[in-house]
């Protein structure tokens, strides 16, 4: 099994609660973004999600807008990750997980659809933890300049499904690591 993340550490990543997601989820993220990436995380205030990026047509957040308002709010971070409880979208799909700049400073990772009571199941806060910390640990891996992989079990894997985040590890696969390694080593070089 390759290594979880690289030797060199890749800086600092802000966790902002965007509306009003479980806090207690953050704390999973933020200790995945250091052990997978080298990212210290620290918590932000709650903030409410920017009103003009509701599209009351959809009855969804637009996730470029919230980058755009996110990337401006990120004054003196490196990266800056906003997990919300609400659910967003671009404007060529239905939903999204998450988005991010590739590579850049900001992501947003919804939790909305990674609940089971949003499928009218029963309620599973280990398994909506778990799929959560691995989508805002691959919007992570997109600021830090990784694209979509091809091996369905790596992180970088682009989910279109809970079924696609559930088959997914929380490492990468050894040519994303690789990746990582090439980039962190081409900012720091």
């Amino acid at each position: 099994m390759a290594e979880k993340r690289t030797k060199k550490t890749a800086g600092r990543v802000l966790l902002v609660p965007l509306g009003h997601p479980p806090r207690a989820l953050l704390d999973p993220v933020s200790r995945a973004a250091r052990e997978i990436f080298g990212l210290a995380g620290r918590l932000g205030e709650r903030i409410d999600l920017p009103p003009w990026t509701y599209l009351p047509e959809r009855r969804q957040y637009d996730s470029t807008e919230i980058l755009r308002f996110l990337g401006r709010r990120a004054a003196g971070e490196e990266k800056i990750l906003g997990v919300t409880d609400a659910d967003i979208c671009v404007s060529l799909f239905t939903y999204v997980f998450g988005e991010a700049e590739l590579p850049g400073r900001a992501a947003i990772v919804s939790m909305r659809r990674f609940r089971q009571a949003f499928y009218g199941l029963p309620d599973d806060a280990a398994l909506t933890e778990a799929r959560t910390v691995k989508e805002a640990l691959h919007e992570l891996g997109h600021t830090l300049g990784l694209v979509h992989c091809i091996d369905a079990s790596c992180l970088m894997h682009a989910a279109d499904t809970v079924e696609d985040t559930d088959v997914k590890r929380r490492t990468l696969c050894p040519r994303c690591l690789a990746r990582l390694g090439e980039t962190v080593s081409g900012r720091d070089g």
